[in-house]
């Protein structure tokens, strides 16, 4: 059962069975219209049937009685909870899905045994990964999470989703196998992407990243979208001779790259960015036929 918030109660009931429509009752206040799930009372109901709990900056007050009763609980989003909610009742829970974003939660270690495959902790509490090491773990996010340093209890995890957006405390990437998809825009700490040469990586942003000083690690990777705007440490696109599957390049602000020799072979460029550089030779590009088509864009807006 996924529930959204400001919808009409009486929406939601259409979709669930008379049994459950007492149970809501019982449990919830309706007042005609349900904004983020109104207010709760602390009286318990059994809704060991629910799989969907979704009821984001809900009063924390009701979730430990939500939670000691979600034994077949799939599905959790409870962020924006502002108090640090104990998640031991969630133990034996077939959970494959938390959402714990903003929130002041902390401790993820009763989750060991959950077959997690989603996770998001952006701008959370939450310390460290480990108890994620043996879950069957395909996306986190991590994005303006300050506190958690390191991301080794994960390596052996077939993550393929990670977005480390301005998560400043991490140092380094452990060699990933399975990634398809990283945001490191904003990140401080992060030096070299070399651990990534054995990805299938798709996506990559290092938008306004001032670490990263080579893109060495992408020659073998089926990249197709990668946004180096802002970046001030690259000087060479070098490493993307091979990478033929790339389509989407964003150069825009970045001055120490000075040729596009290293793009010849880049034939499904559909999107090129050169504003604000100094490239000013764009003959390598002219097997790019994609890339001078009606539809497709090239900017070439110089210094403004």
């Amino acid at each position: 059962m996924h529930i959204e918030s400001g919808l009409c109660a009486e929406h939601i009931f259409s979709f669930l069975t008379q049994t459950h429509i007492e149970l809501l009752k019982d449990f919830f206040e309706f007042d005609g219209t349900l904004t983020r799930y109104c207010s709760v009372t602390e009286k318990s109901v059994d809704i060991c049937s629910f799989e969907y709990i979704v009821a984001p900056f809900s009063r924390p007050i009701w979730i430990p009685s939500v939670l000691q009763l979600g034994c077949r609980l799939k599905h959790l989003d409870i962020s924006g909870i502002y108090t640090d909610v104990s998640l031991d009742c969630l133990k034996d829970c077939p959970l494959t899905f938390l959402d714990l974003s903003e929130s002041l939660i902390s401790d993820l270690s009763s989750l060991a045994k959950c077959p997690l495959q989603t996770l998001n902790i952006p701008n959370s509490r939450v310390k460290n990964l480990d108890a994620l090491q043996s879950m069957p773990l395909t996306r986190l996010d991590l994005h303006w999470n300050i506190h958690i340093a390191c991301l080794e209890p994960i390596k052996n995890c077939p993550i393929t989703y990670l977005d480390l957006y301005n998560a400043p405390s991490i140092r380094e990437l452990p060699q990933f196998s399975c990634l398809t998809y990283l945001d490191l825009s904003s990140n401080l700490k992060i030096k070299s992407i070399e651990p990534l040469s054995k990805c299938p990586l798709m996506f990559l942003s290092l938008m306004v990243n001032h670490e990263i000083s080579s893109l060495k690690g992408l020659e073998n990777c089926p990249i197709e979208f990668l946004d180096l705007s802002s970046n001030d440490k690259i000087d060479t696109l070098e490493p993307l001779s091979a990478c033929t599957t790339l389509r989407y390049l964003n150069l825009q602000n970045t001055e120490l790259i000075k040729s596009v020799q290293s793009l010849q072979n880049c034939s499904q460029l559909t999107f090129l960015d050169l504003s604000r550089c100094e490239i000013a030779d764009l003959s390598p590009l002219r097997h790019s036929t994609e890339l001078f088509t009606k539809e497709n864009v090239l900017l070439l807006k110089k210094n403004t």
